[in-house]
Protein backbone atom coordinates (compact mmCIF):
# COMPACT_ATOMS: atom_id res chain seq x y z
CA UNK A 1 0.00 0.00 0.00
CA UNK A 2 1.58 3.33 -0.96
CA UNK A 3 1.87 5.34 2.24
CA UNK A 4 3.67 8.74 2.62
CA UNK A 5 7.02 8.60 4.35
CA UNK A 6 6.75 8.60 8.11
CA UNK A 7 3.02 7.96 8.19
CA UNK A 8 1.96 5.06 10.39
CA UNK A 9 -0.85 2.58 9.85
CA UNK A 10 -1.93 -0.04 12.38
CA UNK A 11 0.80 -2.63 12.61
CA UNK A 12 3.11 -1.03 10.03
CA UNK A 13 5.53 1.87 9.65
CA UNK A 14 6.86 2.89 6.27
CA UNK A 15 10.25 4.66 5.96
CA UNK A 16 11.89 5.77 2.73
CA UNK A 17 15.67 5.85 2.21
CA UNK A 18 17.80 7.23 -0.60
CA UNK A 19 20.86 5.10 -1.26
CA UNK A 20 23.83 6.32 -3.32
CA UNK A 21 26.12 3.34 -3.98
CA UNK A 22 29.63 3.68 -5.36
CA UNK A 23 30.07 0.10 -6.56
CA UNK A 24 27.96 -2.35 -8.55
CA UNK A 25 26.70 -5.64 -7.17
CA UNK A 26 24.41 -6.66 -4.34
CA UNK A 27 24.31 -4.02 -1.62
CA UNK A 28 23.36 -5.29 1.84
CA UNK A 29 21.05 -2.80 3.47
CA UNK A 30 20.16 -4.57 6.71
CA UNK A 31 21.67 -7.64 8.33
CA UNK A 32 21.31 -6.99 12.05
CA UNK A 33 18.16 -8.21 13.84
CA UNK A 34 15.52 -5.65 14.78
CA UNK A 35 14.14 -5.63 18.34
CA UNK A 36 10.48 -4.61 18.68
CA UNK A 37 8.71 -3.84 21.95
CA UNK A 38 4.94 -4.12 22.05
CA UNK A 39 2.47 -2.07 24.04
CA UNK A 40 2.52 -4.68 26.77
CA UNK A 41 6.31 -4.58 26.96
CA UNK A 42 6.81 -7.89 25.22
CA UNK A 43 10.01 -7.95 23.13
CA UNK A 44 10.10 -9.49 19.66
CA UNK A 45 13.21 -9.96 17.54
CA UNK A 46 12.91 -9.97 13.77
CA UNK A 47 15.62 -11.09 11.40
CA UNK A 48 15.90 -8.58 8.54
CA UNK A 49 17.90 -9.43 5.46
CA UNK A 50 17.42 -6.73 2.80
CA UNK A 51 19.65 -6.77 -0.25
CA UNK A 52 19.60 -4.12 -3.00
CA UNK A 53 20.97 -5.04 -6.43
CA UNK A 54 23.13 -2.28 -7.96
CA UNK A 55 23.60 -2.35 -11.74
CA UNK A 56 25.64 -0.10 -14.02
CA UNK A 57 23.93 2.06 -16.63
CA UNK A 58 26.85 1.57 -19.04
CA UNK A 59 26.34 -0.90 -21.89
CA UNK A 60 27.35 -4.49 -21.33
CA UNK A 61 30.29 -6.05 -23.14
CA UNK A 62 33.92 -5.21 -23.64
CA UNK A 63 33.34 -2.38 -26.08
CA UNK A 64 34.94 0.84 -24.90
CA UNK A 65 32.74 3.79 -24.14
CA UNK A 66 33.12 6.65 -26.60
CA UNK A 67 34.83 9.62 -25.02
CA UNK A 68 34.98 13.21 -26.08
CA UNK A 69 37.54 13.95 -28.80
CA UNK A 70 40.93 15.33 -27.80
CA UNK A 71 41.48 19.06 -27.95
CA UNK A 72 43.90 20.31 -30.58
CA UNK A 73 47.47 21.06 -29.51
CA UNK A 74 48.31 24.66 -28.61
CA UNK A 75 51.24 26.23 -30.43
CA UNK A 76 53.91 28.19 -28.52
CA UNK A 77 53.93 31.06 -28.05
CA UNK A 78 50.23 31.28 -27.48
CA UNK A 79 48.09 33.73 -29.36
CA UNK A 80 47.67 35.97 -26.31
CA UNK A 81 51.45 36.28 -26.07
CA UNK A 82 51.69 38.17 -29.32
CA UNK A 83 53.88 41.05 -30.47
CA UNK A 84 51.65 43.65 -28.79
CA UNK A 85 51.99 42.08 -25.35
CA UNK A 86 55.73 41.61 -25.79
CA UNK A 87 56.09 45.30 -26.69
CA UNK A 88 54.03 46.29 -23.65
CA UNK A 89 56.21 44.20 -21.31
CA UNK A 90 59.36 45.62 -22.86
CA UNK A 91 58.11 49.18 -22.30
CA UNK A 92 57.38 48.39 -18.67
CA UNK A 93 60.84 46.92 -18.20
CA UNK A 94 62.46 50.06 -19.67
CA UNK A 95 60.37 52.32 -17.42
CA UNK A 96 61.35 50.36 -14.32
CA UNK A 97 65.00 50.47 -15.32
CA UNK A 98 64.84 54.26 -15.77
CA UNK A 99 63.22 54.69 -12.35
CA UNK A 100 65.92 52.54 -10.78
CA UNK A 101 68.66 54.68 -12.35
CA UNK A 102 67.04 57.92 -11.16
CA UNK A 103 66.63 56.54 -7.64
CA UNK A 104 70.27 55.45 -7.51
CA UNK A 105 71.50 58.87 -8.70
CA UNK A 106 69.32 60.72 -6.22
CA UNK A 107 70.46 58.50 -3.38
CA UNK A 108 74.15 59.10 -4.04
CA UNK A 109 73.77 62.82 -4.78
CA UNK A 110 75.51 64.95 -2.13
CA UNK A 111 73.04 66.68 0.09
CA UNK A 112 73.03 70.45 0.20
CA UNK A 113 73.87 71.91 3.60
CA UNK A 114 70.87 72.86 5.65
CA UNK A 115 69.99 76.52 5.64
CA UNK A 116 71.08 78.21 8.85
CA UNK A 117 68.20 78.86 11.17
CA UNK A 118 67.73 82.20 12.77
CA UNK A 119 69.14 82.25 16.28
CA UNK A 120 66.61 82.24 19.09
CA UNK A 121 66.62 85.46 21.01
CA UNK A 122 66.94 85.32 24.76
CA UNK A 123 64.12 86.57 27.02
CA UNK A 124 66.27 89.58 27.92
CA UNK A 125 66.68 90.63 24.26
CA UNK A 126 62.96 90.26 23.65
CA UNK A 127 62.12 92.29 26.75
CA UNK A 128 64.52 95.11 25.87
CA UNK A 129 63.11 95.27 22.33
CA UNK A 130 59.58 95.42 23.71
CA UNK A 131 60.57 98.26 26.08
CA UNK A 132 62.14 100.19 23.18
CA UNK A 133 58.97 99.76 21.12
CA UNK A 134 56.90 100.95 24.09
CA UNK A 135 59.08 104.08 24.38
CA UNK A 136 58.42 104.88 20.68
CA UNK A 137 54.72 104.12 20.81
CA UNK A 138 51.80 106.47 21.36
CA UNK A 139 51.30 105.06 24.84
CA UNK A 140 54.44 106.85 26.04
CA UNK A 141 52.87 110.27 25.37
CA UNK A 142 49.16 109.48 25.59
CA UNK A 143 47.12 111.53 28.09
CA UNK A 144 45.82 108.34 29.71
CA UNK A 145 48.79 106.69 31.49
CA UNK A 146 47.09 103.34 32.16
CA UNK A 147 47.88 101.65 28.77
CA UNK A 148 51.57 102.54 29.16
CA UNK A 149 51.91 101.19 32.71
CA UNK A 150 49.85 98.10 31.93
CA UNK A 151 52.09 97.28 28.96
CA UNK A 152 55.30 97.94 30.93
CA UNK A 153 54.11 95.64 33.73
CA UNK A 154 53.25 92.87 31.24
CA UNK A 155 56.70 93.09 29.61
CA UNK A 156 58.57 92.80 32.91
CA UNK A 157 56.34 90.03 34.28
CA UNK A 158 56.69 87.96 31.08
CA UNK A 159 60.45 88.42 31.16
CA UNK A 160 60.76 87.31 34.80
CA UNK A 161 58.76 84.18 34.05
CA UNK A 162 60.84 83.24 31.00
CA UNK A 163 64.22 84.13 32.48
CA UNK A 164 63.87 83.14 36.14
CA UNK A 165 60.94 80.72 36.08
CA UNK A 166 58.79 82.90 38.35
CA UNK A 167 55.06 82.80 37.65
CA UNK A 168 54.76 86.55 37.52
CA UNK A 169 51.92 86.96 34.98
CA UNK A 170 49.45 84.84 36.99
CA UNK A 171 50.29 86.27 40.46
CA UNK A 172 49.45 89.48 42.17
CA UNK A 173 52.32 91.72 43.16
CA UNK A 174 52.39 90.57 46.84
CA UNK A 175 52.22 86.92 45.77
CA UNK A 176 55.04 87.39 43.27
CA UNK A 177 57.29 89.23 45.75
CA UNK A 178 56.74 86.51 48.37
CA UNK A 179 57.56 83.81 45.80
CA UNK A 180 60.69 85.65 44.67
CA UNK A 181 61.89 86.10 48.25
CA UNK A 182 61.39 82.42 49.14
CA UNK A 183 63.01 81.10 45.94
CA UNK A 184 66.10 83.37 46.26
CA UNK A 185 66.10 83.89 42.51
CA UNK A 186 66.26 87.66 42.94
CA UNK A 187 68.84 89.42 45.06
CA UNK A 188 67.58 91.64 47.83
CA UNK A 189 68.45 94.81 45.92
CA UNK A 190 66.67 93.56 42.81
CA UNK A 191 63.69 92.51 44.92
CA UNK A 192 63.30 96.10 46.14
CA UNK A 193 63.66 97.41 42.58
CA UNK A 194 61.07 94.94 41.31
CA UNK A 195 58.67 95.76 44.13
CA UNK A 196 58.93 99.51 43.46
CA UNK A 197 58.37 98.98 39.73
CA UNK A 198 55.35 96.68 40.08
CA UNK A 199 53.75 98.77 42.82
CA UNK A 200 54.08 101.92 40.68
CA UNK A 201 52.33 100.10 37.82
CA UNK A 202 49.61 98.76 40.13
CA UNK A 203 48.83 102.25 41.44
CA UNK A 204 48.00 103.36 37.92
CA UNK A 205 46.20 100.17 36.88
CA UNK A 206 44.06 99.64 39.97
CA UNK A 207 44.13 102.82 42.06
CA UNK A 208 43.64 105.21 39.13
CA UNK A 209 46.82 107.11 40.12
CA UNK A 210 47.89 109.77 37.62
CA UNK A 211 51.68 110.31 37.83
CA UNK A 212 53.64 113.04 36.08
CA UNK A 213 54.53 112.46 32.40
CA UNK A 214 58.22 112.42 33.36
CA UNK A 215 57.57 109.39 35.57
CA UNK A 216 57.15 107.14 32.49
CA UNK A 217 60.80 107.60 31.55
CA UNK A 218 61.84 106.60 35.10
CA UNK A 219 59.63 103.49 34.88
CA UNK A 220 61.24 102.47 31.58
CA UNK A 221 64.71 103.02 33.05
CA UNK A 222 63.83 100.87 36.07
CA UNK A 223 62.51 98.12 33.79
CA UNK A 224 65.67 98.14 31.66
CA UNK A 225 67.91 98.04 34.75
CA UNK A 226 65.91 95.08 36.11
CA UNK A 227 66.33 93.19 32.84
CA UNK A 228 70.01 94.01 32.48
CA UNK A 229 70.91 92.94 36.03
CA UNK A 230 68.94 89.67 35.95
CA UNK A 231 69.70 88.46 32.45
CA UNK A 232 71.77 85.33 32.03
CA UNK A 233 75.13 85.52 30.26
CA UNK A 234 74.98 84.35 26.63
CA UNK A 235 76.03 80.76 26.01
CA UNK A 236 78.95 80.37 23.62
CA UNK A 237 78.43 77.70 20.98
CA UNK A 238 81.70 76.18 19.80
CA UNK A 239 81.93 75.26 16.16
CA UNK A 240 82.37 71.56 15.50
Amino acid sequence: VPVPAGERIPGRTLARFRVVPFETGDLDLFRDPVRIFGADGEETTLAVDATLPVRSVLPDGDEPVALRPDKPAVSWPARWLGPGLLAFLAAWALALAALAVLWARRRHRPRAPAAPTAPRHSPAVLALRALDELARSERFTAPDPEPFYRRASDIVRTYLERELGLHAPEQTTPEFLADAASSHRLESGLQRLTAEFLEACDLVKFARHRPDPEDRARVLAAARRLVEETRRPPVEVKAA
